[in-house]
Parts: C-alpha cells; structure tokens; sequence
C-alpha cells in the first residue's frame, strides 16, 4: 500500500471542545473516537464503524480508509470480528451527532436498519484533526497486522512443503542468519528482562518481531544470500560454501518454532562435543603465558612458575579460544558421528561474539543438572546410611535386652542348682550360658 493522505466529505466542522467521557452511553457531552474505541476493548468491528466516511488516496485513486472487501479482510473467515454490529453502528452515530451537533437537531438511530447507520455515517465522517489522526495510525496498524498474518498463514502453507531439512546447507544458512547485525543484536538481548510495556505486549500482534521470528524471516527470504567463511575448524570448510536462496530452495522454508527448536538441538549437541573436549585437557598445553609473569622473584626464584597455575587459570574460559593457541586443531577429534556443521558453530559463536549468549547459559544448565544430579545422589546415600546405622543400632539394643533377659534367666538356674543339685538344671544354666556367649559375640561384632 503506497502512501495515503485521509479526506472527508459532506460534514462541518465540529466544536473544538471535544473531550472523553467516563463511558460511551453516557451523550451528555461529547466522546473522543480513541475513547469509544478503548471502551469497546479496541475491536476491529468497532474501528471498523469509527472508519466509516473516511477516505485515503491510493496510487491517484479514492478508496475508503477501511473497507470489508480489501483482499486482506476476505480472508478473515468470522466476519463477526470486523463487520460493525447494527449495536456499535447505531452508538456511533449518537456520538457522532452529539459532536457535529449545530443546529439542535438530532437523530434517533435506535429503530434504524444497518443500511440506514451506515448511510448516515457516511454522509457525516469524522473530521476532527486528532480523531482523523489517530483512525489513520490505527486503521494502517491493523491493515499491516492483518496482512503479516494472512502472509504467515500462506507461509505455514509453504513451510510445509519442499524437502525435510538434512545435510549441511540448511544449517549453515541459518548460523549467518545470526551475524546479520539487527539479528545479533535482537539475539543477544533475548533473555533481557522484560519491561512491564513489553509484558504486556507480548500478544499483541502489532509487536515488534522476537529473535526468532526474525531469524525465519530472514532464511526464507530471497534477499538473504551469504557464504561460509574459511576456516580451520574442520577441512569441509577449507573453501568457501554458497548458502544462498538458491541453494537452499529445496528445502522446506523455516519457521520460528523450527528455529527455535533447530538451534536448541544444535546447542545440546555442541555442548556436548565441548564438555568432552575440555574433560579431555587438550585446552591445557595450548594457553598462552605472558613474558610478564616469568619476573624472577627475589633469591633467584621464579614469580611466574610460582603464579603460572593461577594466572592460566584466569585466562581459561569454558569453550573459547581466547587465552589458548593450538589446541582447538584437534576439536574434529570429539565430532564423533556429530556434523561437521557443529564445529563451524562454534567457531562462528567464538569468533563473533555470540558465543557467551549462546552456550553459557546452555552450559550453566549443563553444570545445573549435574549439580542436582550429585545432590540427589548423595541425599539418596545419606538416606541409605541412615537407615542403615538404625537398622545397627536397633539390632544392638535387641541383642543387649536379651543377654540382660538370660543373665537373670541363669540366675535363677543357678539358685535352683544350689538348692537341688539336679542335673535338669545344670543342663539348661549350660544351653543359657552357651547362647549368652553367642549374642556377645555378635554384639561385639557391631
């Protein structure tokens, strides 16, 4: 749509003391158009009615400023969101008329048809400058959303077709989707805190575009030519690879959910590759010392050799190149059955400064799980040791009440045998004696 300017048509001009009132039922002055619009919780049907009367130029030709039968609103399958109801039209024109009101006439719509509101409405437009102003501005607004979603319900079409994405191109295309620098910049914010404006935007569909969505946008368009860099990383990537339009046009087009999930996968598994590369050491031999730190300390001793763990350790950071040189040759080593692309991941989010934004947060949730992984562990085996050492304690206690039981049993044995001398009772003093030993034994023992 090229540029329009508003006009209006059979009306005078309204009294210059215009001002919102609490509600819009309430005629006994006059209600702004933005007002109305806002008590009827910003409709389109309702803009839709406020609109009516108002024309725009287009290309040297008059067209009403919203109209039912633009391409874009004959998509929209419930025609009950944007036609006016004969409600909304009858109160538009009690607002109206209690505006353009000059001459103390004023009509009675509530017995009248749509035909007649509309009618009406249309010989009488708005023309105050600040209700035209901000019609046009919403009118425009909602004009645009209404085509990005009728183009994104005709892109889901074409999303769906062409061939799954596989081999390296598809990737590729989509790592220098992130140099582009108003993505770099949209990606690394992403996680920024929210402001209470854009909380509540965030359904809003005239919001501005989240990283993702612009990184779709970006791969499917045919403007959107780059190649890959020459690099090191691993030798697919000796010369440079056309990742251009045409060379991904057999694929599927991308969308923001795909993208979002393509580079949630590719962080997962390079975070992976990283994690066993730093386990292994190779990072150790290949951090760079300063000339600075060899100073000899007094008596001959070395101040460098003394700090060299601690001032490398400073230098050393998770994944990046930075302090280190050398070792990142043997990174193809940890690809596994992984592609290649993933190196070239890297080294494009080390090299660009995408890299902290990328997968630190990836490996602090790494590190996270890990950590609670451990925890749960080790409660699970306190818990064990636990029962374990009452389970102890219990069987000690049973073994010490029943030695105390059979001491007094033989005891009373003992008494009988002095005062009988029956040999009945000298075998059983002998059986309670016998067991007694055996129960301080396994006390003992615990």
């Amino acid at each position: 749509m090229s540029s329009s300017s508003p006009s209006s048509r059979g009306s005078t001009p309204p009294p210059n003391n215009v001002q919102p009132v609490s509600t819009v039922d309430d005629f006994s002055g006059p209600v702004s158009a933005e007002r109305f619009l806002a008590v009827h919780s910003n409709k389109l049907s309702v803009l839709f009615a406020l609109c009516i009367g108002l024309e725009e130029t287009i290309n040297d030709k008059t067209v009403p400023l919203m109209d039912l039968s633009e391409d874009s609103f004959k998509s929209i399958k419930k025609k009950k969101d944007i036609k006016p109801s004969l409600e909304i039209l009858r109160e538009e024109v009690k607002r109206r008329s209690e505006i353009n009101n000059q001459d103390g006439k004023k009509p009675k719509p509530n017995g009248w048809s749509a035909k007649k509101c509309t009618d009406w409405l249309k010989a009488n437009p708005i023309t105050e400058e600040a209700d035209v102003a901000f019609l046009v501005k919403r009118a425009k607004e909602n004009k645009k959303v209404v085509d990005n979603a009728t183009q994104k319900n005709s892109s889901s079409d074409v999303t769906e077709q062409g061939n799954k994405w596989f081999g390296p191109l598809p990737y590729l295309r989509l790592i220098h989707c992130l140099l582009e620098d108003d993505i770099k910049e949209k990606w690394i914010h992403r996680n920024d805190p929210k402001s209470i404006q854009e909380i509540d935007a965030r359904r809003s569909d005239v919001r501005d575009e989240n990283a993702f969505e612009m990184i779709a946008n970006r791969w499917n368009s045919s403007d959107f030519n780059p190649t890959t860099m020459v690099t090191t990383c691993h030798h697919d990537f000796s010369e440079e690879i056309d990742v251009g339009f045409d060379a991904t046009s057999e694929f599927a087009r991308a969308s923001p959910d795909k993208v979002k999930d393509r580079l949630s996968k590719m962080k997962a598994n390079l975070s992976s590759i990283i994690e066993n590369w730093e386990r292994s050491g190779q990072g150790d031999e290949g951090r760079i010392d300063d000339d600075d730190d060899d100073e000899e300390e007094p008596g001959g001793g070395s101040q460098g050799s003394s700090v060299k763990g601690v001032a490398n350790a400073e230098k050393y950071q998770w994944g990046r190149s930075e302090g280190r040189q050398g070792a990142f040759d043997c990174r193809e080593s940890f690809l596994g059955s992984n592609p290649s692309y993933l190196l070239y991941f890297w080294d494009v989010l080390d090299n660009n400064d995408l890299f902290d934004t990328t997968m630190k947060r990836r490996h602090k949730e790494v590190q996270e799980s890990e950590d609670n992984r451990l925890k749960i562990a080790q409660g699970e085996a306190a818990a064990d040791n636990r029962l374990i050492l009452q389970a102890t304690l219990d069987r000690k206690g049973y073994l010490k009440r029943r030695i105390d039981t059979l001491k007094d049993e033989a005891r009373q044995i003992r008494f009988k045998i002095f005062e009988s001398e029956q040999a009945f009772y000298k075998k059983e003093l002998k059986d309670l004696e016998d067991e007694i030993a055996k129960c301080n034994k396994e006390h003992s023992k615990n």
